[in-house]
């Protein structure tokens, strides 16, 4: 036993002093001028060398200012962000250095995971700050709902690892829970399968589904159905049900349209309603704050139907022209099942 341990120490000192020659040698090359991006053993550059736990924080700082390429990968695929978010204790600020230089997140690995996807992966820096480090990786435009070679969101990977600050931090941004992996499992399946080994990411599941619920989107009865044997979702489910007695009650600007009615529309419905420009504007200056349980998902809905609005009407005069011989209402039709990318993409 002590025999292995010994040689587990060898072999990490070895691994440090050629991390540390390499290092040095970096620092040669830099006062020649010569690339700071040279690649060294596995592909590693002294950026990724310098995003480890062993190495000293001050050496990353340092490297930066010589505006080093942040996005070449390793043999694994690995970005020196990937490197720095598999440390036991991830620092925001480290994080959000690399992103400010230029760090791109939506870079998969050799297994395609994402920056996102190595949060619930590593439980212990999730209880740190997951909720400000899953933030500050969306204001950085990473893609919530990003698939890996599995098939598996950030979402999927933090119901399977238990992770409840990261799964409250991603439902309150776009993910979607009804998204299958390979396995055709969605996150909502994951949820109840892990609900007696894991119940507190199912309580926060079955919560969202409630959300889910009255927002005439389908979800899994055998979630609704947990509602009358838990107090605390008996007690949401009401508050979600005072809260869109209030939503049913808010005019749009002069409309007969209602709050309650954007929050059970659809993206393209929406859209339609922005043609309005006094519905556009009036929702452009609403407060979304004071509803706490779906003043979040109203705001999403305003940007997703801005971005419809704008999507198509870039792509309808293409649209009308590519079908000219088809009446309006087909041409509408197709439009309804073309995504955004698909509306600017006409030509």
């Amino acid at each position: 036993m002590s025999e292995h341990i010994s040689m587990q120490v060898v072999h990490s000192r070895r691994i440090w002093a050629d991390h540390f020659k390499y290092i040095n040698s970096t620092w040669c090359a830099i006062e020649r001028g010569d690339n700071i991006n040279v690649k060294g053993r596995r592909g590693d550059t002294a950026v990724h060398i310098a995003c480890l736990e062993i190495v000293n924080p001050h050496i990353l700082e340092i490297l930066l200012r010589y505006e080093p390429n942040l996005n070449i990968q390793n043999d694994m695929l690995q970005t020196p962000l990937h490197v720095y978010m598999r440390r036991r204790i991830v620092k925001t600020r480290k994080v959000v250095l690399l992103l400010e230089k230029g760090a791109d997140p939506n870079i998969p690995d050799a297994n395609g995971n994402t920056c996102l996807h190595y949060v619930p992966k590593h439980p212990s820096k999730i209880l740190i700050q997951s909720k400000l480090l899953t933030h500050t990786l969306l204001k950085y435009n990473a893609k919530v709902n990003i698939l890996n070679k599995c098939g598996d969101t950030p979402l999927h990977l933090a119901v399977e690892h238990g992770a409840v600050d990261f799964i409250t931090a991603l439902l309150h941004t776009e993910a979607d829970v009804l998204i299958k992996n390979k396995k055709n499992l969605t996150a909502m399946d994951l949820a109840y399968t892990n609900r007696n080994k894991t119940p507190e990411v199912f309580i926060e599941m079955v919560k969202f589904a409630i959300i889910l619920n009255n927002c005439k989107i389908p979800v899994n009865q055998e979630f609704l159905d947990e509602i009358q044997s838990n107090e605390s979702l008996r007690i949401f489910n009401d508050e979600c049900n005072e809260e869109v007695s209030r939503l049913e009650k808010i005019r749009v600007g002069n409309t007969n349209l209602t709050l309650d009615v954007i929050l059970k529309s659809s993206t393209h419905a929406i859209a339609k309603y922005f043609r309005n420009s006094e519905i556009l504007e009036w929702f452009r200056i609403f407060e979304f704050v004071p509803y706490k349980i779906f003043g979040n998902r109203l705001n999403q809905h305003f940007k997703e139907g801005l971005a419809r609005k704008e999507a198509e009407e870039n792509g309808y005069p293409h649209c009308k022209r590519i079908f000219q011989t088809l009446p309006e209402v087909c041409i509408n039709k197709i439009m309804t099942y073309s995504s955004i990318e698909d509306l600017y993409n006409l030509k």
